[in-house]
């Protein structure tokens, strides 16, 4: 990490997720060496690698974007505890919702498969003493910049994300969903009102207002769209955000 710290080289990233891999679990590092090695590596890369990923220079990172949320989402699924319990999580919560609005290919894929696994880690995960212990922690971050996350999914997806990342953006909203569901419902519902969704200007008028509301009605319904169903419905938003399909196709999900 002290060549990282000197030369923030985005493959060296891999090194530590490799080692993650191998000697993490669910239950976390076992091993008190590795797990305190592991520890500072992650605060390290993470420091160093936000450091350079402010908000003017993510379009010209991508691949340090893609690198640093495979490393973490590593860390999410193999040793929950070290990233959970480190004061690097608020950061790294909210660079990621600024990344999903990239246009690249990586940047996108790897913070939202990031976020939808914190948000979601499954059923059989969030019973464990980890993250039972480390929940309000994801609480406190959706708190902090679920209205930025909510945004930053929906104009993604209507403008500047690749559309086969689409419903990849969905399942994060859909994860935010299933933990939050009121709040989050809120926050879809406040974003779809704002003035300038999707493109500020004409762009603007491209999501008319009947539209608007079956996005509404289907994203407030109780119960919510099975997931697949909701990612689709996320994409949908999109395309017709983006003129490649008609206000009409949204009505299915009345039904």
């Amino acid at each position: 990490m002290t060549i990282f710290s000197v030369h923030p080289h985005p493959p060296c990233l891999g090194v530590i997720k490799v080692i993650t891999e191998v000697f993490g679990s669910q239950e976390g590092v076992r091993d008190e060496g590795v797990s305190a090695a592991l520890r500072q590596a992650l605060e390290s890369a993470c420091q160093r690698s936000l450091e350079c990923l402010q908000p003017n220079m993510l379009h010209q990172l991508p691949e340090l974007i893609g690198e640093l949320f495979e490393m973490v989402h590593t860390f999410v699924m193999f040793s929950p505890n070290l990233l959970l319990s480190s004061p690097i999580i608020a950061s790294l919560f909210s660079t990621a919702t600024l990344c999903v609005r990239q246009r690249e290919r990586d940047p996108v894929r790897a913070s939202s498969n990031f976020l939808a696994t914190l948000l979601n880690p499954g059923e059989k995960a969030v019973q464990t003493p980890i993250w039972q212990a480390s929940w309000p922690t994801v609480t406190k971050c959706v708190e902090q910049h679920g209205e930025e996350l909510v945004a930053s999914v929906l104009y993604a997806v209507a403008d500047t994300c690749p559309t086969h990342l689409m419903k990849p953006l969905g399942s994060v909203l859909y994860s935010m969903l299933a933990a939050y569901p009121g709040p989050t419902q809120q926050l879809i519902v406040k974003v779809i009102g704002r003035p300038d969704y999707p493109v500020g200007g004409e762009g603007a008028q491209v999501l008319t207002e009947a539209d608007r509301q079956v996005v509404c009605m289907v994203a407030t319904r109780n119960p919510a769209l099975p997931k697949q169903n909701f990612e689709c419905f996320i994409q949908d938003i999109g395309k017709v955000c983006r003129r490649d399909a008609t206000g009409d196709t949204l009505l299915a999900y009345q039904i």
